[in-house]
């Protein structure tokens, strides 16, 4: 019986280090593929201010967003569903670390709230660093993020931050009026863990960016910015 007890203990071993090995080996791969492909999006975006730009990253890449202050300097692809680039990269290879993806419903050029969706990765990667805006301090100090979707690049800061189970995220993409889009940005700024002086404006754009998060079961971590005149 023990050496029964002892060989399961040694395939349960044998398997555990596989799966590390293997995730070690993947996270190695997404960040080779992610630097070659940082390395054609800046080259391409210093001689062309449209679409085009976009064309040697990926089939459904819509945009480039950063994060300054973070590791988030990532292509924005957009599927048929919301669930392909969960376990999908941008050259539709399988993957754990899936993709940073928008909302397929969404319109980049018309709706007023993009949401983009993105893993909690353990290695740091993807949309990790979103946990740091659970520190005021680093709220406080790293309010701007950017999104490039080809015949515009635009800023944001950043103005709620909190944690909400999935089942109630608030996930509305544009609006009927004004009004209803003025009353959502409120009820999302109160929301907040920290204060903000962003104030609405009717021809602001919202971005709304969702990652995982482990306080409770099924719980989300939602960022949301509003876009800055300049």
């Amino acid at each position: 019986m023990r050496k029964f007890i002892l060989v399961i203990c040694i395939i349960v071993l044998i398997f555990s280090l596989y799966q590390i090995a293997l995730y070690v080996i993947e996270a190695k791969n997404v960040n080779d593929m992610h630097r070659e492909i940082a390395d054609i999006y800046y080259n391409n975006e210093a001689n062309k201010n449209n679409k085009d730009k976009f064309k040697d990253l990926g089939e459904n890449v819509v945009g480039w967003l950063t994060i300054p202050g973070t590791r988030i300097d990532y292509p924005v692809v957009q599927g048929n569903d919301n669930d392909y680039y969960l376990d999908h990269d941008i050259k539709d290879n399988e993957n754990r670390h899936g993709a940073i993806f928008m909302d397929y419903r969404n319109d980049p050029y018309e709706d007023e709230n993009l949401i983009i969706y993105g893993h909690h990765m353990k290695d740091g990667t993807m949309f990790k660093d979103l946990v740091k805006f659970k520190d005021k301090d680093f709220f406080d100090k790293n309010r701007y993020l950017y999104l490039d979707i080809g015949d515009e690049k635009t800023k944001y800061e950043i103005f709620s931050v909190y944690i909400i189970d999935a089942s109630s995220a608030s996930l509305i993409l544009s609006f009927g009026d004004t009004r209803e889009y003025e009353a959502f940005f409120n009820t999302i700024k109160e929301r907040s863990l920290f204060p903000s002086d962003v104030s609405f404006s009717e021809n602001g754009r919202m971005i709304t960016l969702s990652t995982c998060t482990y306080e409770y079961d099924d719980a989300r971590l939602l960022v949301h910015a509003f876009s800055v005149d300049e």
